[in-house]
């Protein structure tokens, strides 16, 4: 699951041929307002494809809007926001209409996983409580990784932001501006030529999120990273133990700084690094446990404060097209 953002009216940079001397027809004109939407998207391994969420600016759904719309399902889900972004309580509202009853497991009892980014509405108390509640594991990519490893970002956004901008482009001949019904439908235009299977199929293998992981194809994406030279084939050396102690571990270090031989050096490293990572997991499972107990026990209190919170006016609520028509 990830969000990407969209300006109305921008297009993309094309090259256009055009009579010599004929500087008018030099420049063209961009159908804009500056409004912007955020669109919501999930795929799973299995090449499924959720329904989307679209947020726009505004405070209440409009009819005519849905009824301009052209080739947009009624199922697709829109949402309104102060200003076209996501928050916790669309968060929330995501998994409650779009991600739970679209991933229903059989049994219900089995566990499902939501991979996802560390944005603000994906760790609030209210969305993992939803998570948690339906079964549902969420496991964040790392800060600054979504990148080199979301699917979406890997391999389906650029594409898909390609298809819109050249609508945009190719609509700037005949209309003034983009206003959401336009949008959505510039958009679902996009959507089915880029968002297919096969494309869902292949953004999970760019990103090395297979039954067979790939974590050379995320490294390889890193900025200065070089293809690692290798060894010269030697003798198989015995295994250096990781050390579980601080004596060991001190003994370890001791060998590796006296150790003359390079090929028993870099092992003696490896088990120290080894060492390291795995005390550096404990740590992180630990964190992950007071978290969670944390959310637990803050559900809690609120529950038992019983206080009445006043909804703020305007209508958030995610609806889809067929519902707001009828």
């Amino acid at each position: 699951m990830d969000e990407t953002g969209f300006m109305f009216g921008v297009g993309g940079h094309e090259q256009v041929i055009v009579p010599s001397g004929n500087q008018a027809a030099s420049f063209r004109a961009q159908p804009g307002n500056r409004e912007s939407a955020t669109v919501i998207e999930c795929i799973s391994s299995a090449s499924q494809v959720l329904l989307l969420l679209i947020i726009t600016q505004g405070q209440v759904h409009t009819v005519g809007e849905q009824r301009q719309m052209e080739n947009v399902l009624a199922t697709w889900r829109f949402a309104k926001s102060n200003n076209s972004w996501t928050n916790n309580e669309i968060a929330v509202q995501w998994v409650e209409t779009i991600f739970d009853p679209s991933t229903t497991p059989s049994p219900s009892t089995a566990w499902r996983l939501l991979i996802l980014d560390g944005h603000g509405s994906h760790t609030s108390v209210e969305f993992c409580n939803a998570l948690w509640s339906r079964h549902i594991i969420p496991f964040l990519f790392p800060p600054h990784a979504t990148h080199v490893m979301q699917p979406l970002d890997v391999s389906i956004f650029r594409p898909l932001k390609g298809r819109y901008q050249h609508a945009v482009n190719e609509a700037a001949q005949h209309v003034d501006t983009i206003d959401k019904a336009l949008f959505a439908t510039f958009y679902a235009q996009a959507r089915e030529m880029v968002l297919t299977q096969s494309a869902v199929r292949k953004a999970f293998t760019d990103s090395g999120i297979t039954m067979s992981p790939s974590p050379n194809k995320v490294i390889a994406r890193l900025p200065g990273h070089s293809a690692p030279v290798p060894e010269e084939t030697q003798t198989p050396l015995q295994e250096v133990a990781v050390p579980a102690s601080d004596a060991a571990m001190n003994a370890t270090l001791d060998a590796f700084r006296n150790e003359p031989d390079i090929h028993r050096a870099r092992r003696l490293k490896r088990a120290v690094l080894q060492a390291n990572e795995q005390a550096h997991a404990s740590i992180t499972i630990l964190e992950a446990e007071n978290l969670v107990l944390h959310v637990q026990e803050n559900h809690s209190k609120k529950s038992a404060q019983k206080v009445r919170h006043i909804k703020a006016k305007g209508d958030q609520r995610v609806l889809s097209k067929d519902v707001m028509i009828t």
